[in-house]
């Protein structure tokens, strides 16, 4: 096991992108960021139980190439991945809804109550952390969007197993998205779950974003 992780922020990230991290933990200790750039990350939100999961985020700037963003304050697992989003909103939090919470693992499936896009051309994001190796089968949202699609899929056996999930799609209107579902190798523990809405710049109705996503390096200890 260890207490820290390195990523590399994605190659091709251009200024204004929302460079969105996800951290996964068996560790309830709070976690201290640090980039190469000097550039400041913001926690949107925490979670801990058997397992825990944290979300932050910034804006892409002038940003060196292959700029490497430090993770530290986890025990025995540490898992993370950096994705970058383009087309969202340039001021303020990018975030126009974000839920986290704890589920209890009880059989092969999971599901999540559905959230609410105030625009249409939002991006939907979920974020699934989970206490063993289990490798995600299918991941999707019940409603709108009619599927999300996978953009990292981490699973560790280094120091105690888990495994980090990151999804996303968009929704073509406002309104909410029907409940998340997905399925797994069947195991015990908690999920750890964050889902978001990122608002698109000019607030939808015709804008949206140009280049839906863009995956950084995902990065494992």
């Amino acid at each position: 096991g260890t207490s820290s992780l390195a990523m590399i922020i994605p190659a091709g990230a251009a200024a204004d992108d929302i460079l969105m991290m996800s951290v996964l933990t068996r560790s309830s200790a709070l976690l201290t960021v640090a980039e190469d750039s000097g550039s400041t990350w913001t926690e949107k939100s925490r979670v801990f139980s058997t397992i825990g999961l944290s979300c932050w985020w910034r804006r892409a700037g002038t940003d060196p190439s292959g700029s490497t963003v430090h993770v530290n304050g986890g025990a025995n697992t540490i898992l993370g991945n950096i994705v970058s989003y383009s087309g969202v909103v340039t001021t303020g939090d990018p975030f126009e809804t974000h839920v986290s919470t704890i589920q209890a693992v009880t059989t092969s499936n999971g599901s999540l109550a559905a959230i609410t896009a105030l625009s249409s051309g939002a991006m939907i994001v979920l974020n699934i952390s989970e206490p063993d190796d289990r490798v995600f089968t299918t991941s999707a949202a019940g409603g709108t969007p009619s599927s999300l699609a996978t953009r990292t899929n981490n699973v560790t056996a280094v120091g105690l197993d888990a495994g980090l999930l990151h999804v996303s799609n968009l929704i073509p209107s406002s309104g909410v998205t029907g409940t998340f579902t997905w399925s797994f190798a069947a195991g015990s523990g908690s999920f750890a779950i964050n889902a978001s809405a990122l608002t698109p710049a000019g607030g939808g109705g015709g804008g949206g974003m140009k280049h839906p996503w863009r995956i950084g390096l995902m990065g494992m200890s």
